[in-house]
């Protein structure tokens, strides 16, 4: 999924996902994927995992702690960003809060970051000025 962005604070081995499969009660499965230290620096290290819903929570963290101007999308994404404007603008459906029409561009990360493809997810947060280091399930 996210693989090659992270490394692990406590090493430096890369990071990786791991996809798991739980049973439920009902028959059915639900998926998880969660985020591990590959060990392949140091067999031993105790860095825990992280799930990919903490992981996605961390990084928009740090995006809103990063100001407007330091954010910036690749040439390649802009077709996207613009799409991706047009269809909010004509949707409406952030009225409730009284969207106004402009779209900034950590609206547009967070977008990507929740709900973009794995290509534009590893492009836009490997482009980030956030820590890409791994540390006790926080991007330090």
């Amino acid at each position: 999924p996210l693989k090659g962005i992270f490394t692990c604070y406590s090493c430096g081995s890369g990071v990786c996902g791991e996809y798991k499969k739980r049973k439920l009660l009902n028959g059915g499965h639900r998926d998880h994927i969660y985020y591990h230290c590959t060990r392949s620096r140091n067999p031993r290290c105790k860095e825990g995992f992280i799930t990919e819903r903490a992981l996605i929570r961390e990084i928009l963290d740090k995006v809103d702690e990063i100001s407007e101007d330091q954010l910036i999308i690749s040439n390649s994404m802009q077709p996207i960003l613009n799409e991706y404007e047009k269809i909010i603008t004509e949707a409406k459906y952030l009225a409730d809060y009284g969207f106004d029409g402009t779209l900034t561009t950590k609206d547009y990360i967070h977008y990507i970051v929740r709900q973009g493809s794995l290509r534009a997810r590893k492009e836009t947060i490997g482009a980030l000025p956030i820590p890409k280091r791994l540390h006790r399930r926080e991007l330090l």
